[in-house]
């Protein structure tokens, strides 16, 4: 599509998954956990999703069950496999937002390549497209852990290119993070940091997108 506003032909939309097309909240996880551990909350938080092990099982270096048993050894935690995963992925939920992104990628599919991508583990992946039918949506789905490589590596970038079958100027991303939009700029992919969706209502008309 060649828009009328700027004369940009755009072939693709990217959509980050996390606070963009669902929310989540970690401590929800951190809350359960307290249960079976003697360690704090901070303690938890900075091993399940800001540390190199969450780091390696995003990318796919380790099985869930891998990841499960490193957990449970640093944790100290007294919980089998079964407890565990329901912790691990009901930390997610839709927001007023959401539902507008839902209808918002469901309207641009009817004129552009979708595209899912998300630094993503295979567990709450796997839970998420149970659970929510937006991801029947996209045209397609990059994930971190198939990639092998987390946003901000190129190589995840070039993936999603590809399968959109796009070349970086007719391209348009959105994601939440600030240093992701920053990379998807330098990249040359024309990236939109989502704040709210009257705000990206806002960028996407002065692309006119919409």
């Amino acid at each position: 599509m060649i828009t009328q506003k700027t004369g940009i032909e755009i072939k693709a939309i990217l959509f980050d998954l996390g606070n963009v097309t669902v929310n989540f909240n970690h401590y929800l996880a951190v809350e359960r956990i307290k249960n079976f551990t003697d360690k704090s909350g901070d303690e938890i938080y900075r091993l399940f999703f800001d540390s190199d092990l969450t780091g390696l099982f995003e990318e796919g270096k380790l099985k869930p069950y891998e990841f499960y048993r490193k957990v449970k050894e640093l944790l100290k935690v007294k919980i089998s496999y079964e407890e565990f995963v329901p912790i691990w992925n009901e930390i997610f939920f839709i927001s007023e937002d959401n539902l507008k992104m839902h209808a918002l990628i469901k309207k641009f599919r009817e004129k552009f390549t979708v595209v899912l991508i998300s630094n993503i583990n295979k567990l709450h992946y796997d839970y998420l497209i149970k659970k929510y039918d937006i991801f029947e949506e996209f045209d397609k789905h990059i994930l971190s852990y198939e990639v092998g490589a987390r946003k901000p590596a190129t190589l995840i970038y070039k993936a999603a290119l590809r399968d959109a079958d796009a070349d970086i100027k007719d391209v348009v991303y959105i994601d939440d993070r600030e240093d992701l939009v920053k990379q998807g700029n330098a990249l040359g992919i024309k990236s939109i940091c989502f704040k709210n969706y009257p705000a990206l209502v806002e960028s996407l008309g002065a692309l006119g997108l919409i």
